[in-house]
């Protein structure tokens, strides 16, 4: 085969672009690819100069013109052009030329071979794309990235990252850690997480850790490390991100010192309401206590009244400071609920019978309609449900000057372990305006100021009331029209109470009705410094109960005294000079003290708990009374009761009233009676002598006659 023959065999079948042209210009030989892409045919086009053809039809040559003559004897060109083929589609040639030169016809041409690079193209302008979007992503990104080989040399990061490091973009990359700006302690640390997350192909997140800059700063870093993996799932790499916390973690430790001082703040808050609890409360405390004591023996009437008046103003006083320590202690959270047996019936009698006297002083109806079917005895928090109703009713008794206050109590839902109850109470009073019924449960509200004076107190009494309700999982509403009155809605659930555990507390609130046990040989010690207290509390001890008291001023006393004696019991006030009762408690069982110790305390809310830790046997709210000591004599000393007697008028002025319906008539009656007894008392004396029980008989029978008409 002649080297034409073969010449034109390549020429026909080679895929590429194939393009013969003289130094001058004219096409020597084209190949089918060529005709294909400029839509010319060889037959037509052989001999016609290339670059006028180009011209005519807009093409860009493969080489310019002007630069032909330039071409190396011995080096190829390599050029790429932009051609509109035949269909109008735009097509990538690569155009490879080299300088032929024919030593026999001592002439040159040039061959041009292009490829169609189209397909490449886009596949490399969409990869450039790509990697420009994520160039973009990276310098955006407000962190530092970076992801380095298996060796853990730095393939590339952004701007961020490089930055820090005191390098650029391109200059950083082939580094390790160690050849970065970061100690040799850094380095170690970050070459450990970079293996442990390329051996384990697990990420390691939110690693805190320290990283010094280039410019000498310590920075903290919050770090995410993730295997940085191929399109085969096979491990290549660490990828890593990190952002800088220094100033979060700046405002972190301001916020956390913020809050010790806070701490620190608030225990001394609690510790000053701690010392107004009784330093307040307890004078509070004893004025009520000494002036109901003063009332109870006045037998003048107006001084009785006075006292009365005074004794309820007290009354007054104490239960706002209560309302402002019990609030502190709820949002100190140190009111835990409770769970006991109680009577829900005997709590909402205690609260109406409170309410009694300033009712009739202002001749409002009371009215109280408890359900036939509301259980005697229910298991839930006594002490909440108690306030909540002192102050419900209070309130209502308090903002109505006419009309009436009704309390409904209905039994709404009962389930296999609970109650709900259904508690309503209405008044005729003042009302609250529409758009005031939500402010009311807020802490401090009041809805006049207090120089209009029509709606007083603390502001305290119903936010503590939602508050209890919502603690016990119960709801509240207010319904309320201005000037016709007010109805509060509480549902509250409480635990259902065994009939046998109902039965025993049944008949043991039976049993106290109005007897006052006698402890004639009962030795108690009472630890109480202040003197009102001190003189109230020693009435009722010695006086009521018969005990043998003995009492200490404060706890060095307490502790002198206890060490000569044996006690039966112990009242101790928590609130002492020279150490807290709960310290004295510790301190008297650390001896061996085993006597039952009542804390006495001028505010109960939260304090049971830790007067129980501290070895306290039970405790006291003052002020106390003659019911309360004797439940807790009925509790704890149950065998030294001697004898009860009964609290018992000698002449019941009423029946006598009922009976002659003469209030002059009564008066004269009874003062014969009483010359009566002055000379039965003379004539039993002088009988009494003789023995002569006929006569005895006859006075007595004549006496008791007497008797029955007073």
């Amino acid at each position: 085969m002649d080297q034409n023959t073969l010449l034109k065999l390549l020429m026909t079948h080679v895929q590429d672009v194939v393009l013969v042209i003289s130094m001058k210009g004219d096409i020597l030989a084209l190949n089918a690819s060529a005709e294909c892409l400029y839509g010319w045919k060889a037959q037509r086009v052989v001999k016609k100069n290339y670059f006028k053809l180009c011209e005519n039809q807009e093409i860009t040559p493969f080489i310019l013109k002007k630069t032909l003559p330039k071409l190396s004897d011995s080096l190829s060109c390599v050029y790429e052009t932009s051609i509109i083929d035949q269909t109008q589609l735009e097509r990538i040639i690569s155009w490879k030329i080299n300088k032929i030169i024919d030593q026999k016809q001592k002439t040159a041409y040039v061959v041009a071979v292009g490829q169609d690079i189209t397909a490449l193209k886009k596949i490399e302008n969409k990869q450039k794309d790509t990697a420009n979007y994520l160039r973009c992503i990276m310098e955006y990104i407000p962190g530092y990235v970076f992801w380095k080989d298996q060796n853990l040399k730095i393939l590339g990061c952004n701007a961020n990252f490089a930055k820090v490091a005191n390098e650029t973009v391109d200059s950083i990359i082939g580094k390790s850690d160690y050849g970065l700006p970061w100690t040799k302690v850094q380095a170690d640390q970050y070459r450990t997480d970079d293996l442990d997350v390329m051996l384990t192909s697990c990420p390691k997140l939110n690693i805190e850790e320290t990283m010094r800059y280039a410019d000498g700063s310590q920075a903290a870093l919050l770090t995410h490390k993730m295997p940085l993996k191929n399109t085969e799932g096979k491990v290549i790499g660490v990828i890593g991100i990190f952002s800088d916390i220094t100033d979060r973690k700046k405002a972190e430790n301001e916020l956390r010192e913020a809050k010790e001082q806070l701490e620190i703040a608030n225990q001394a808050k609690s510790q000053f309401i701690a010392n107004m609890e009784h330093d307040i409360r307890t004078p509070a405390s004893g004025i009520a206590s000494l002036t109901a004591l003063l009332a109870s023996t006045e037998t003048e009437p107006t001084k009785k009244e006075n006292l009365e008046l005074l004794a309820n103003s007290a009354e007054q006083l104490l239960t706002v400071l209560t309302e402002i320590l019990e609030f502190h202690s709820i949002e100190d959270g140190q009111a835990p609920l409770l769970e006991k047996r109680f009577s829900l019936r005997r709590i909402i009698q205690n609260v109406v019978n409170l309410e009694v006297p300033i009712a009739k002083m202002k001749d409002l109806k009371l009215e109280t309609k408890i359900a036939a079917n509301i259980p005697e005895f229910l298991i839930g928090d006594d002490f909440r449900t108690y306030r909540i109703l002192l102050n419900l009713i209070g309130n209502s008794v308090k903002f109505t000057k006419k009309g009436k206050v009704t309390i409904n109590v209905n039994l709404t839902e009962n389930k296999k372990k609970t109650f709900t109850i259904k508690t309503l109470i209405a008044d005729t009073g003042i009302g609250i305006p529409k758009d005031k019924q939500n402010e009311v449960f807020e802490k401090f509200s009041r809805l006049s100021p207090s120089s209009e004076n029509h709606y007083t107190g603390s502001g305290l009494g119903l936010r503590v009331v939602k508050q209890f309700i919502n603690e016990m999982g119960g709801e509240i509403y207010v319904e309320s029209e201005l000037g016709k009155g007010t109805t509060f809605t509480c549902l509250i659930p409480y635990k259902k109470c065994l009939a046998n555990e109902s039965l025993e507390e049944s008949v043991s609130i039976n049993q106290t009705t109005l007897k006052i046990p006698q402890l004639p040989k009962t030795r108690v010690l009472l630890v109480e410094d202040d003197q009102i207290a001190k003189l109230v509390e020693q009435d009722i001890l010695k006086e009521k109960f018969g005990c043998l008291l003995d009492i200490a001023s404060n706890g060095n006393a307490a502790i002198r005294i206890s060490k000569n004696k044996k006690y039966d019991l112990i009242f101790m006030d928590l609130g002492l000079p020279d150490m807290d009762g709960k310290k004295l408690t510790i301190y008297l069982r650390a001896q061996g003290c085993k006597t039952p110790i009542i804390a006495l305390t001028a505010h109960g809310l939260g304090k049971k708990e830790e007067c129980i830790a501290a070895g306290m046997s039970d405790f006291l709210i003052k002020p106390i009374s003659v019911e309360k000591v004797t439940n807790i004599v009925k509790k704890w000393l149950p065998r030294h009761i001697v004898k009860a007697k009964t609290k018992k008028k000698a002449i019941n002025l009423n029946f006598a009233m009922r009976l002659h319906k003469n209030k002059e008539l009564v008066n004269v009656l009874l003062k014969k009676l009483l010359n009566k007894f002055s000379v039965v008392k003379k004539d039993l004396k002088n009988i009494e002598k003789n023995k002569d029980f006929k006569k005895i008989y006859a006075i007595l029978h004549n006496l008791k006659g007497a008797c029955s008409y007073c």
